[in-house]
């Protein structure tokens, strides 16, 4: 199944659904959401700093996964958006009419104390909106660049 992140959710590209891996499209066209991506998604978060927001098979699996013991995610405001999203399914960042990364989705969830801690108290930016929070974040073991 191949899936795209719009600013209306995770949008299937076709009807098909199987048992295999699906992939996921992150794009990050606009400059402001590409850098989030390199804040969020290639640079990480530590993990230590959200282990309140987890549980111990939560910790354990972002502990046992990380290389880095960093936490890699990206997040949505769209309620519903993980309806054709998969753990283990293939993430791949878009950018500037390419794809620049690729990762794994090693979970889903709706966490908006998570998401308000990650993306209005750790970030500069100002996008931050009451109305629409980033509270459905997916955590990404990032594989490699593509660039």
């Amino acid at each position: 199944m191949l899936t795209a992140l719009t600013e209306h959710g995770w949008l299937p590209t076709d009807n098909f659904h199987s048992s295999m891996t699906g992939i996921v499209i992150l794009p990050a066209g606009r400059d402001n959401v590409f850098e989030d991506y390199k804040q969020f998604i290639r640079d990480g978060h530590p993990i230590e700093d959200i282990e309140s927001y987890l549980n111990d098979e939560d910790l354990e699996l972002f502990q046992t996964t990380s290389d880095d013991d960093l936490v890699h995610v990206w997040g949505t405001s769209v309620d519903g958006t993980w309806r054709n999203v998969e753990r283990n399914d293939i993430a791949l960042v878009y950018h500037d009419g390419a794809f620049v990364a690729r990762g794994q989705v090693l979970q889903l969830r709706h966490d908006p104390d998570l998401a308000e801690y990650l993306w209005r108290e750790n970030v500069e930016h100002g996008r931050w909106n009451e109305e629409s929070p980033w509270e459905h974040p997916s955590l990404v073991k990032p594989h490699t660049s593509v660039v």
